[in-house]
């Protein structure tokens, strides 16, 4: 039987878990605040996974590389010497901010080619947010069954150039879908 594709790690950690996660520890590590720009983030379990944590955002932080395997199977108390960073809520918009997209439903639509009348839907889902000014940060949804798959980043000219359109509900998306199949 062929492995199914999903969007979560060895320990069942969905990619819009720590997108989740890392945009509210402000794309750094809580232990030692390096920046994701000058290192490898990971998601760390404060009880560690082996030791019964799960998978609920209270219990996942952000870590480089190096403290995340440096705390190693130890769970994190917050009066010992791993203190996770208080992040000044202005650092933390610089990666990844809020705007009225955020939660609205979007069709990403394929290169045009030669005729711009003819609209063909590439991916679908919902918009996380917007990242380092410059993407979309978008929760694709399988065209299958409607669950969802990975995060992918959209250039952020995308939503000015008409290669995405945008939906107030999954109601209201799914029926544009079925109408584009309609009519092709």
């Amino acid at each position: 039987m062929p492995q199914r594709k999903t969007d979560k790690d060895a320990r069942g950690v969905s990619d819009a878990q720590k997108l989740r996660v890392m945009r509210r520890d402000g794309h750094m590590c809580v232990y030692c605040g390096v920046q994701g720009k000058d290192a490898n983030l990971e998601i760390d379990h404060r009880v560690p996974h082996s030791k019964g944590g799960d998978n609920h955002i209270s219990n996942l932080y952000t870590a480089c590389h190096q403290c995340n395997h440096k705390k190693g199977t130890q769970t994190w108390n917050p009066h010992a010497h791993y203190q996770p960073n208080e992040v000044d809520p202005r650092e933390r918009s610089k990666a990844m901010r809020t705007s009225p997209l955020d939660g609205v439903f979007v069709h990403v639509l394929k290169q045009p080619d030669t005729n711009q009348n003819v609209k063909e839907i590439d991916r679908q889902g919902q918009v996380l947010g917007i990242f380092q000014d410059e993407h979309i940060a978008v929760q694709l949804f399988s065209f299958l069954d409607g669950r969802p798959t990975n995060v992918q980043l959209f250039p952020i000219e995308y939503a000015t150039n008409n290669q995405m359109i945008f939906y107030y509900d999954d109601i209201e998306m799914n029926s544009a879908y079925e109408n584009m199949i309609d009519n092709q």
